[in-house]
């Protein structure tokens, strides 16, 4: 009995204590902390055991966690801390944007141990960046890098037969050339010049500087932390704990700051808004395509792959759903295989017939990636977006050579006289030659007339602006390829219109892909694949997913995913 009346007792004496604590504590300002790491996505993934996701820095939920900051008045600032972000420029603008808006209401200050190129993009959307004393900005401009392994094929005594529809449909020449062609180095300037003025135009922006202020940054970088905070590039020099007490930079540590309230961590889920219940017929679907374009079922690892068959099965859900009035394609591809991007298309506009379609496309959305998005009632890229390459290509592996120098002997008894096509690695003769000619051809003025069918031009038109070649995404607006420059919530606000629906939460009509799936080859080849290309470089594995579709057949596919430094 005593023990219950001292806890009494003790509870009444600190419990009013407790309260006005509380009260303070939610009543004082207060300082939000954010570390981003990890890769850059518009959308939350859906969740899986197996295998495992990578950690994800999910944009959706970021703006739902903003827009509440933005509006709370008890926030004092924000402090946002660059771990190791992934995604491209593309990613980098959308950030960008995102903090240049919540500055508006709110003080952001970015923190980052080093800055590159692009986390710079992302950075400057900032009210002010800080760096440690021993960090630095890598400023050095935009360049591309370009991958050739014809030597390290003739090495092996292997070369490549190709048979292209275009000037500029060079996605074989890493195979064929030690160097790029004039065509291609052409593309490669054109797409510099538009994306050195975006990228320049963006950090002036940020920075409130002109820009040949910052065409004089790019020529003196790379900076240390205080050559960049001499320069104007940064604001504030300092360590990360020391951020924390003096969140404005100003050097006034001894004045005690707001508590600081750590959001999110890492990658790790940031708590998203509750958005409002959608009655039917409501609701907007995205169906993602990222990756390789290939015939069969999509494969979600070691890397994402864009199967037909599912794609096809993701748009023919999306336009049976009474729920959806509308539909997102986000497009992040440089295609594959041209009968898969024609089988995607005429499911595209199956679907445009019923509900209204905008595709959204992401670093990349060239060749059949474009195919696929043609027929779509707007087109929305990004300054940064590569895209066109509307030309067709055809790619076969002569191993004559090799398996001579290994003592292995290939007899061909055919009946047939074309047999000789599907034998694995022989020379063809003038005559098959000439038979997969046609079929490029062929596939060729197929892709240009559906081209000038969704995008409302002139086949001649559509012609001119062909040949393979790459534009970049604010040339593409020029030439009539694309609608609007904008990111995935631009392109979800387009669909919302089109279609008359309020906002709420996109629903994903994306089946995930097997581990295992691979079209039409063998789960043996498949598993093959898994575990070389979990244990190899990103780039050689690309290169390998690619030489797996030089078979003969027609590709509608980009000349290259260009290494940008």
């Amino acid at each position: 009995m005593r023990t219950m009346v001292w806890a009494l007792a003790g509870a009444l004496f600190f419990f009013p204590r407790l309260l006005r604590r509380c009260l303070f504590a939610l009543r004082r300002p207060r300082i939000l902390k954010y570390v981003l790491a990890g890769d850059v996505v518009f959308q939350s993934p859906a969740r899986r055991w197996f295998p495992p996701r990578r950690k994800v820095i999910a944009l959706d939920a970021l703006d739902d966690e903003w827009i509440a900051v933005g509006a709370d008045p008890k926030v004092h600032a924000v402090i946002v801390v660059f771990e190791a972000l992934h995604g491209g420029y593309v990613a980098a603008t959308a950030i960008f944007e995102r903090l240049k808006k919540l500055r508006e209401t709110k003080r952001v200050v970015v923190y980052a141990p080093h800055l590159g190129n692009r986390d710079l993009v992302a950075a400057t959307g900032a009210t002010s960046i800080a760096l440690p004393p021993s960090g630095g900005v890598h400023l050095t401009g935009i360049g591309v890098e370009v991958t050739h392994v014809r030597g390290l094929l003739a090495h092996a005594s292997v070369h490549v037969d190709v048979d292209a529809a275009g000037k500029y449909k060079g996605a074989l020449e890493r195979f064929t050339r030690d160097d790029l062609s004039a065509p291609q180095r052409e593309v490669l300037e054109s797409i510099l010049d538009s994306w050195s003025g975006d990228f320049a135009a963006r950090i002036a922006e940020g920075r409130g500087r002109t820009r040949d202020d910052v065409a004089a940054w790019i020529a003196h970088g790379p900076y240390t932390a205080e050559a960049a905070r001499q320069a104007g590039l940064i604001d504030c020099v300092t360590y990360e704990d020391d951020l924390r007490d003096d969140p404005t930079g100003g050097g006034d540590s001894k004045k005690k700051a707001p508590p600081v309230v750590e959001r999110a961590r890492a990658g790790s889920p940031i708590p998203p808004r509750v958005w409002p219940r959608l009655p039917a017929s409501q609701a907007i679907a995205v169906v993602t395509m990222k990756g390789l374009i290939h015939m069969g079922a999509s494969r979600s690892f070691p890397a994402l792959t864009v199967g037909e068959k599912t794609v096809r099965a993701a748009l023919k859900r999306a336009r049976e759903n009474r729920r959806v009035r509308g539909v997102l394609l986000a497009i992040d591809s440089g295609g594959g295989s041209a009968l898969a991007s024609d089988l995607i298309w005429d499911e595209v506009v199956r679907t445009r017939r019923e509900k209204p379609v905008v595709a959204w496309m992401g670093n990349v959305a060239a060749s059949g990636g474009y195919y696929a998005a043609a027929p779509a009632n707007e087109i929305v890229a990004s300054p940064f977006t590569l895209t066109g390459s509307i030309g067709v290509i055809s790619g076969r592996f002569i191993l004559a050579d090799l398996f001579r120098r290994l003592g292995v002997t290939r007899t061909l008894v055919a009946r047939g006289r074309f047999a000789e096509l599907d034998a694995v690695g022989q020379p063809l003769s003038d005559e098959a030659r000439a038979v997969i000619q046609a079929q490029v051809a062929d596939c060729y003025e197929r892709f240009l007339s559906r081209v000038a069918e969704g995008r409302k031009l002139p086949v001649d038109d559509v012609r001119k602006l062909a040949e393979g070649r790459v534009y970049a995404g604010r040339d593409a607006v020029t030439h009539h390829l694309v609608d609007h420059l904008g990111d995935f919530t631009f392109a979800l606000d387009r669909v919302r219109e089109l279609a008359k629906a309020p906002r709420g939460r996109p629903v994903s009509f994306d089946p995930a892909g097997s581990p295992f799936a691979r079209g039409d080859r063998t789960s043996l080849h498949a598993l093959i694949e898994i575990v070389w290309g979990a244990v190899s470089d990103p780039a050689l594995a690309e290169v390998i997913a690619l030489a797996n579709l030089c078979d003969g057949a027609p590709l509608a596919l980009m000349p290259d995913r260009y290494a940008l430094c």
